[in-house]
C-alpha cells in the first residue's frame, strides 16, 4: 500500500533560527534554507545551487508532514524532516535526483520505516531532544572530516536492458521479468570487483520447464558492462544480462512480471561457491551484529556497533549489500558503498538503491533522537529489519589483471571507462602501460574526461597527451598529491595516457570515464507569462566554444518588460514593438536566459519620440529627443556592463564610439520617466 501523499511546489529560501520551545513543526520555508546550507557546507561548488522541484512526504494514516524534499538544478537533493524531533537530514546527493513516486521501491521502504517513527514520536507526544535542539540550531552546517566512497561507479537497475535474458513474460517490462533486487545489488557489486572471469558448477531454474546455465563455461565480458545504461550496444546489454541471470539463477530468484525476490542471505553461498569470492563472505542481521548483545539496555549502543561493522567493511574498500524490511510488505535490497562523518560525529551513509541511479546519495542509518520528557531515558527502540553481507571481497589469493603493456589498448567508442587494469585491487608494481582515445570525429567532437578514483603512492604517475603518442604535447601529470580535480576537456586530437609505477608501494589506483560530445553544452530560454515570443526557445544543445542568439519578440501593444540570463536582470522596460536579440558566446558552460513581457504604457509612448540615426550605425549615431526633456542617459552592453552615462544638456547628443560590433541599449530618464532602446554597432 502507498504510505503516503505528495503536495508538489517550488519554494524560495529564507533564513531561520531554532529556539527552545519553538513549535515542533519545521516550515518548507525553514527546511528549505537549512537544507541549502547543509549542501552548501558539504558541497562547497554546489554554493550557487537553485531548487528545480520541491516534495512534501505526508503520512497517509495520520496526515503528519514528514519531510521535505527539495531537488536541484544539474542534479542533487536534501531530505529534511518537517519535525523538529527527528534528525535534521534524511538524506542528500550532489548527483542525482530523489523523486518519491520515482525511486526504488527499497528507496521508498527505507523513508516508511523513519516515516513510522515520525508517527509513534506524535502519537507519544515526545519532546523535542536536547541534540536535536542543538543540531537544528547549528547555523553553518558541519563539514565532513572523514569520506569514504563512494565506492560503486555503476547506476544499474532491474529493467530493460538488465533483464533481457530474464525468463520471458507477455506482461514484463520488454517482455521479460524484472532481474530482482537482490540479484542487481549482487551484479553491482561483482562488477566492482570485476570478478570472477568464470564462475564454478551450474544453475537450473523453472520457467514453464527446466532450464541450466553453466557458470563455468561462461566468461564473463567484465569490460562490456558499462556503468551507466547509455546506448549500449548489443554485446554491451548481453554481457550485463548475462551477469544479472546468473547472479538471479544462483540465488534462487522468483521471478514475476511485476517483481522478482528472493533471501539476500543466499547471496553468501552463491558468491562463495558458484563465483569464488573469499571464505569470509557472511551475511548479520541488525539484530545479531552484536555477539553481546544482552549486555546493552538501549537500541543505541547496538546502532554504534551496527555502523561501526559497516564502516570497517567499507574503510577496506568492500560495499555491502544491505537488506531492510518494512513493517508490512516484502523486503528489498540495495548496495551500501561508502560513508562521512563530521565533525561532531554524525554518520551518514552512502546508498545505491539499484535503480538506475535514482535516489542514490547518503542517509542515516541510526534511530532517530528522542526523548519523552523528564525522567525519560531517551531511547526507543524502533524495529530496524535491517541486514548485511560483511566481508564481501575476491579471495586473498586472487591476482589482480593488469593493463597491456606489449601494445596500447585503443577506444574508438563515444564512450567508455578505462581503469589501471586492477579494477578494484592494488594495481601491480612496475607497471608502464598506455592507453589511445581516438573518437571517430575527434577533430570536431568535445572530449570530456573525469575520474571516478584516483589513488596513487608516491613514485608512480600518469600522464596525458595531445596527440597519439608520447611526442604529443604533455596535458597533464597526475601523482600522489596532484590528483585531477576538474573535469578535463579536449577538442582537436586524440587523447594519450600512460600509467607507470615503479617497484615500491601500491594503491588503488584509478578509473576514468570519456564521453565524446557534439554538443556537450546547453542554453535553456523561457518566457514568464506569456505577451511574446522567444526563439529559439527551450534547451538548445551547443558545441563548446560556439556563439548562439536568442531572439526575444513582444506582441503587438507588448514590451520587453525585463530579462535575465543566468538569474541577472540584464536590461528592463525596452521600448514597445522592440526585438531583443542576445547573443552568448564562446560559451564553455551551461546558460539560462527568462524573458518577461509587458503592456506598453502611457508613459513608453511619451518616450516614443526618440530617433537615434543612423541605426545601424559603425558607432557614430545621433540621438534626438525631440521635445523630451531628458535629464541622463546610460549606455551599456548585452551584459549589463555601462559602456557610458551621462547627464544631458540639450534635445539631441552625439555618440562617436570606438565599440565591437554587436548589439547595445541606450537607457533614457525623462521626468522620472524611464526608457530603453537598442543600438546596432555593426
Amino acid at each position: 500500500m502507498k504510505r503516503f501523499s505528495l503536495v508538489i511546489a517550488i519554494l524560495l529560501a529564507s533564513q531561520f533560527i531554532f529556539a527552545q520551545g519553538a513549535s515542533k513543526t519545521v516550515s518548507d520555508r525553514e527546511a528549505l534554507a537549512y537544507g541549502m546550507n547543509y549542501i552548501k557546507a558539504q558541497f562547497p561548488t554546489r554554493a550557487n545551487v537553485r531548487v528545480s522541484s520541491y516534495e512534501l512526504l505526508k503520512s497517509e494514516e495520520t496526515g503528519k508532514d514528514c519531510y521535505h524534499v527539495f531537488n536541484f538544478e544539474n542534479g542533487g537533493f536534501v531530505i529534511v524532516c518537517a519535525d523538529r524531533r527527528g534528525t535534521p537530514i534524511l538524506g542528500y546527493s550532489d548527483e542525482d535526483s530523489f523523486i518519491f513516486d520515482e525511486v526504488a521501491p527499497a528507496t521508498q521502504g527505507w523513508v516508511n520505516q523513519y516515516m513510522q517513527q515520525l508517527d509513534i514520536i506524535e502519537a507519544k507526544n515526545l519532546e523535542v531532544s536536547d541534540e536535536n535542539i542543538a543540531a537544528w540550531n547549528k547555523k553553518s552546517n558541519r563539514a565532513y572530516v572523514k569520506t569514504v566512497g563512494p565506492l560503486l561507479t555503476t547506476k544499474w537497475n532491474q529493467s530493460y536492458p538488465y533483464n533481457m535474458l530474464c525468463p520471458a513474460h507477455s506482461q514484463g517490462d520488454h517482455g521479460h521479468t524484472y532481474t530482482g533486487c537482490v540479484a542487481t545489488a549482487m551484479a553491482q557489486v561483482m562488477k566492482y570487483w570485476n570478478y570472477p572471469q568464470s564462475g564454478t558448477g551450474t544453475g537450473t531454474y523453472f520457467w514453464g520447464t527446466w532450464d541450466t546455465i553453466n557458470y563455468a563455461e561462461t566468461v564473463y565480458d567484465w569490460d562490456n558492462m558499462p556503468n551507466i545504461y547509455f546506448n549500449w550496444t548489443d554485446e554491451q546489454k548481453t554481457a550485463v544480462a548475462t551477469l544479472m541471470l546468473h547472479c538471479g539463477v544462483s540465488i534462487n530468484m522468483n521471478y514475476g512480471y511485476d517483481g522478482s525476490g528472493t533471501q539476500t542471505e543466499y547471496t553468501v553461498d552463491a558468491l562463495r561457491y558458484n563465483f569464488g569470492y573469499r571464505n569470509g563472505v557472511n551475511y548479520k542481521t541488525r539484530d545479531n551484529g552484536n555477539p553481546n548483545e544482552e549486555e546493552f539496555e538501549h537500541y543505541f549502543e547496538n546502532d554504534t556497533i551496527w555502523t561501526r561493522m559497516l564502516m570497517e567493511d567499507l574503510d577496506l574498500h568492500r560495499p555491502i549489500i544491505y537488506s531492510g524490511r518494512p513493517s508490512s510488505g516484502s523486503g528489498h535490497a540495495w548496495v551500501c558503498d561508502g560513508y562521512r562523518i563530521d565533525d561532531q560525529g554524525n554518520r551518514s551513509f552512502s546508498m545505491n538503491w539499484g535503480w538506475g541511479g535514482s535516489g542514490n546519495g547518503f542517509f542515516t542509518v541510526d534511530n532517530l533522537n528522542t526523548h519523552s520528557g523528564p525522567g525519560d531515558d531517551g531511547s526507543y527502540n524502533f524495529v530496524y529489519d535491517q541486514g548485511a553481507v560483511f566481508n564481501l571481497a575476491v579471495p586473498d589469493s586472487y591476482i589482480a589483471p593488469f593493463c597491456m603493456q606489449e601494445e596500447t589498448n585503443v577506444f574508438e567508442e563515444e564512450h567508455w571507462t578505462i581503469n589501471d587494469g586492477s579494477y578494484a585491487n592494488f594495481y601491480r608494481k612496475n607497471t608502464d602501460c598506455d592507453w589511445l582515445i581516438k573518437v571517430r570525429d575527434y577533430a570536431t567532437d568535445t572530449v570530456i574526461c573525469y575520474f571516478n578514483y584516483f589513488e596513487l603512492e608516491a613514485g608512480d604517475e600518469l600522464k596525458i597527451y595531445a596527440g597519439e603518442n608520447a611526442s604529443g604535447t604533455l596535458l597533464y601529470t597526475f601523482y600522489d598529491g596532484n590528483e585531477p580535480v576538474d573535469t578535463i576537456w579536449h577538442i582537436g586530437t586524440p587523447l594519450y595516457m600512460q600509467f607507470t609505477t615503479d617497484g615500491d608501494n601500491q594503491a588503488r589506483g584509478w578509473e576514468m570515464h570519456y564521453e565524446a560530445l557534439r554538443y556537450p553544452y546547453t542554453v535553456t530560454s523561457s518566457i514568464v507569462g506569456t505577451g511574446g515570443t522567444i526563439s529559439p526557445e527551450g534547451a538548445t544543445r551547443v558545441k563548446k566554444e560556439s556563439n548562439l542568439t536568442i531572439t526575444m519578440t513582444p506582441d503587438a501593444g507588448k514590451k520587453v518588460s525585463e530579462f535575465k540570463v543566468d538569474g541577472s536582470v540584464i536590461v528592463k522596460n525596452i521600448a514597445p514593438g522592440e526585438t531583443v536579440g542576445y547573443t552568448f558566446t564562446n560559451i564553455k558552460e551551461n546558460h539560462t536566459i527568462e524573458v518577461q513581457f509587458g503592456p506598453a504604457s502611457a508613459e513608453d509612448e511619451d518616450l516614443s519620440g526618440v530617433e537615434i540615426f543612423p541605426n545601424p550605425s559603425n558607432g557614430k549615431f545621433t540621438v534626438n529627443f525631440g521635445e523630451l526633456n531628458v535629464q541622463s542617459y546610460t549606455l551599456y552592453d548585452m551584459s549589463g556592463r555601462i559602456i557610458e552615462e551621462n547627464n544631458v544638456n540639450g534635445n539631441s547628443y552625439d555618440f562617436d564610439l570606438d565599440l565591437s560590433a554587436g548589439t547595445y541599449f541606450i537607457k533614457m530618464i525623462a521626468d522620472d520617466k524611464v526608457a530603453t532602446h537598442k543600438i546596432i554597432i555593426d
